[in-house]
């Protein structure tokens, strides 16, 4: 069964976290396989685990993996039943088969192992080597709430929450009150995804009175539990005074730890702080360095901060060749202001030579499907200084660029990006 990016990475993202195979005791690797030659299933297991893993002692080998991870499911072990599942969803080391793993799941589920059971309810919230039943598949997240599994309450949450999203009314107020309700039962065993959850219902209002005090709560024991969203989520609420004391100094605080977890909307956030002097001291050279960090992530307004800081001559020598390299590459991630503000350096010949025509390309693609006037009316005054056969040539290479950018799933409205459809996402442990 083919599946779209998001779903694939929707499946994956759920079922790494559950990966969970029981290791087993040894003083070295060779005993370890000693162990598993001798028909040892939970040394089977453990080894399957570590040449999955790879290390130092050990090198990655998934076909190694697979080996011991079957021969210990043949034997009947339930965790080896799902790591089995887990090496066909993500296909390394055999083809990638969501039936094959659908049928690993239910068996090791069938033995009671609870992250089986919410592997296969992925599944079939996914209709992946299954057909799509969304009762099948919370029966399945119902029967591992039932002996204790945290991620199964968090996930059954999500359902309820995300029923509460796309409903209105009673209805939706209903869902939102189940969607606590489990948040609540998993965050109270620790899981840190729950704990995000429940503050962003407080903080949104969401089946509860919204209370942003009971929302930073939350959030700060996520943070507590090293989840770097929710330290730059603490940040940010530091920064408003929303929930917490206003302070400056203890945003910056949380939006550094969190940017020192390879947070890049942190690292924004902290080279903010440190461009502005905001609860730190100000220091250009600090700054550059977070903007750096959040671009080579693939952020464009980060790309676009480094290039107004060469420019500006800000933590680095001033460099206009250098910020037109950065907005190109935000340009490439179809970041419109980016070419707004190349258009404007050629508009002016500002740390480039003056070109009308240069200026006109880059104001078009600026304004191309933008709600924002001005991009229109820099577009439109910079045309008006063009002679018509000039105009025309621009424009044509402006439709060779958005044509060369087209995608077939675009939205619409702005350049002509990727639109997949939107996928919960939430902080991982």
């Amino acid at each position: 069964m083919l599946l779209s990016d998001s779903a694939a990475k929707a499946i994956l993202g759920v079922l790494l976290a559950l990966l969970v195979l029981t290791p087993v005791c040894a003083q070295n690797i060779d005993e370890l396989k000693q162990r598993a030659g001798n028909g040892d299933t939970a040394a089977m297991v453990s080894l399957g685990l570590k040449y999955w893993k790879g290390s130092a002692e050990i090198k990655q080998d998934y076909a190694e993996a697979l080996k011991w991870t079957r021969l210990a499911a043949e034997k009947g072990d339930a965790d080896a039943m799902n790591g089995l599942g887990m090496m066909y969803v993500e296909g390394k080391g055999v083809p990638q088969d969501y039936a094959e793993a659908a049928k690993w799941f239910r068996r090791a589920a069938d033995k009671g192992e609870t992250n089986a059971m919410v592997s296969l309810s992925t599944l079939y919230w996914q209709g992946a080597g299954v057909p799509h039943n969304d009762e099948e598949a919370k029966k399945w997240l119902r029967l591992a709430t039932t002996k204790d599994n945290d991620f199964a309450m968090w996930e059954l949450g999500i359902t309820y929450q995300q029923a509460g999203i796309h409903k209105h009314g009673r209805d939706a107020a209903q869902d939102y009150v189940e969607a606590l309700k489990w948040f609540r039962l998993a965050a109270n065993k620790g899981n840190t995804r729950a704990m995000n959850d429940l503050g962003q219902m407080y903080e949104s209002g969401w089946g509860v009175r919204q209370d942003l005090v009971e929302a930073a709560k939350w959030f700060r024991l996520a943070a507590d539990n090293g989840d770097a969203f929710d330290m730059g989520k603490l940040g940010w609420m530091y920064e408003a005074g929303d929930g917490v004391p206003k302070s400056d100094a203890e945003a910056a605080k949380w939006y550094k730890l969190a940017a020192e977890k390879s947070d890049p909307s942190a690292s924004m956030d902290i080279a903010r702080m440190y461009r502005e002097g905001k609860g730190v001291p100000q220091d250009y050279a600090e700054a550059m360095k977070w903007y750096r960090l959040a671009a080579d992530k693939g952020y464009s307004d980060a790309m676009i901060c480094v290039a107004d800081m060469y420019r500006a001559g800000q933590g680095v020598a001033r460099d206009d060749a250098q910020a037109v390299q950065w907005y190109m590459r935000a340009i490439e991630k179809l970041d419109q202001q980016a070419a707004f503000r190349l258009g404007l350096m050629y508009l002016k010949g500002d740390g480039v030579h003056q070109d009308d025509a240069e200026a006109y390309f880059w104001l078009s693609l600026a304004a191309f499907n933008n709600p924002f006037e001005k991009y229109a009316q820099a577009r439109d005054q910079t045309k008006a200084r063009l002679a018509p056969s000039r105009v025309a040539e621009v424009d044509k290479r402006v439709r060779n660029w958005i044509d060369a950018h087209h995608d077939p799933q675009s939205c619409g409205g702005g350049l002509p990006g990727p639109c997949e459809q939107p996928t919960v996402t939430t902080p991982a442990h």
